[in-house]
Order: C-alpha cells, then structure tokens, then sequence
C-alpha cells in the first residue's frame, strides 16, 4: 500500500450537487449589513472561479500516474467538488453583477493569468501552487468550522455557500498534496518544491484578495468609508473572528519537515454537516435558520 492510499483509504470525497438559490434577497452587503467585510467574502469568490479551474488542471496533469483505484476516485472526486464550487461562485458573482460590480474584469485578469501559468510553469510548480493554495482555504475552512461565530452575522443563504464549501475543503484538503508526493517521489525535491512554492504564492493570495477587496469598496462607493475598512480589519485580525489570523498560524505549519494536511484530522465537521442533513444535496436546517 503506497503512502497516499494510507491517507486516503477510509476517506471518501462525495460532491454535495446543492443549489442555493442566490436570488434578489440576498445583496453584496450581506454580512453583518458591513460592505467591508462582505466584500472581503465577496472578493474571494471572485478569486475561485478560475482558480479552481487552475486547480483542477493542475490535478488533470497527474492524473495518468495514479495506479491506485482507491485514490483515484479520490481526485475525481475533488474535481468534482471543485467544478461545483465553481458553479455556485458563478452565480454568487451574477449576484455582485445585479449590485453593478464589474466581475468580469477580475475574471478576465485571473484568465490570463492562469492560462499563462499553465502555459510557461513546469506542471510540477503549478500542482504545487495548487497544493499551496489549497492549504489557504482548507485553513480558512478550518476557521469558519471551528469557529461559527465567523459566519452568525451573515445572510442565511451565504452562511450556508461558505459553510458548504468549507465542509468540502476540508473533504479533499489532502488530494493534491498527495499527488504531488506521487509526482515528485524524491522527499527532498518534494521539500523543496511545495516550500519554496508556498512561500512565494501565500503573500501573492493575501495581496490579490486585498487588491480585489478594495476594488470591490471603490465599485460599491465604500472606499473612502473607513468604519467598513475598520470592521473589515477587526474581522480578519480581531479576537473574537480573526478569520486572517487564526489561517497564518496553519500556514507556518505546512513548512514543518515531515506535515501531511490530516495531522490535523477535523473530519467531524463532515460528519456532523452529513448527518444533519436530509440528503446529500440539502442543506443542514441549522445552519440556514435565519437568527
């Protein structure tokens, strides 16, 4: 049995096909009636689009060196989730378009700049990009599931997307970084390649999402709106959210010799989500109980 198959073995990834049903009860200011934090939320749903694209091909690039079965339908799981997760941020960023937020714009950046990187970058630095990106929202995840003060000030409906996603980040965190022990056997290549990748795409994520973030304030009249940058600030770094600061921490962690993503096994989370639910594709009743 090969190490990945270890990690994965009596863990399966099932896609959760959920519709959400974004329509014109829900605004771009839907957290905590605040447009900074909501367009710090909003601006990484702008990101995840193409991003999970990347994602996704990056994994399809390996896909003909896995031999194990089990694992295997692992990552066609995952890419599964990830096509869905793009779907849904589709329509979320329909939702901004009604509020008159140009996502096509940012959309079309993070083309180009996908389509170059899959284009120029060796497919071994870009499946580690992904790994290295996938940590960030699995760590995101991890704070928003541990967490659900982060998310008791939001609409119904968007605590229910990003809970549902969080749930499935959490599923697939490991995927990638798996594949790429496939596809880089050497330890010491492995080392080297997911950390010096890792140090050099988190900084680029943090400056994107803030870049978008303060596009998305402009767009909406809110950037010279300082209670809103201020909210937004004690929301990602306060003590009682602090979604930013409680991710830096697990981002260090990935540099430890020898980490694999399940060292921190918080699969209860899944449990608890599926076993609350009516079906696989519904949505826990708690979890969208207006307040």
């Amino acid at each position: 049995m090969s190490a990945t198959t270890d990690h994965v073995q009596d863990h399966k990834i099932i896609p959760r096909n959920i519709d959400f049903e974004l329509d014109e009860d829900v605004t771009y200011d839907w957290h905590s009636d605040c447009p900074g934090i909501s367009n710090m939320w909003n601006g990484l749903s702008l990101l995840f689009p193409e991003g999970e694209l990347f994602f996704v091909k990056s994994a399809q690039n390996y896909l003909s060196i896995v031999k194990d079965p089990v694992f295997k339908k692992e990552l066609k799981g995952f890419m599964t989730q990830e096509m869905i997760h793009t779907r849904e941020h589709v329509v979320y960023n329909e939702m901004l378009k009604r509020h008159n937020i140009d996502t096509d714009r940012v959309n079309n950046i993070l083309k180009w700049w996908a389509v170059t990187g899959h284009k120029y970058l060796p497919k071994s630095i870009q499946l580690a990009i992904t790994v290295s990106l996938e940590h960030w929202t699995a760590t995101l995840a991890q704070a928003v599931l541990d967490h659900p003060q982060i998310l008791e000030d939001a609409h119904p409906k968007m605590r229910a997307v990003w809970n549902w996603h969080a749930i499935e980040e959490t599923e697939h965190k490991a995927v990638c970084f798996d594949l790429l022990k496939e596809a880089v056997p050497n330890p010491v290549a492995f080392y080297l390649i997911a950390n010096s990748t890792h140090i050099i795409a988190a900084p680029i994520f943090l400056l994107s999402a803030h870049a978008v973030y303060l596009g998305l304030m402009a767009r909406t009249g809110n950037l010279t709106n300082g209670k809103a940058h201020w909210n937004m600030l004690k929301f990602n770094y306060g003590r009682k959210h602090g979604l930013l600061r409680r991710a830096i921490g697990h981002w260090f962690g990935f540099m430890k010799p020898g980490f694999h993503p399940w060292d921190h096994d918080n699969r209860h989370h899944i449990k608890a989500w599926d076993d609350a639910a009516a079906g696989l594709n519904e949505i826990p009743e708690h979890i969208v109980a207006a307040e």
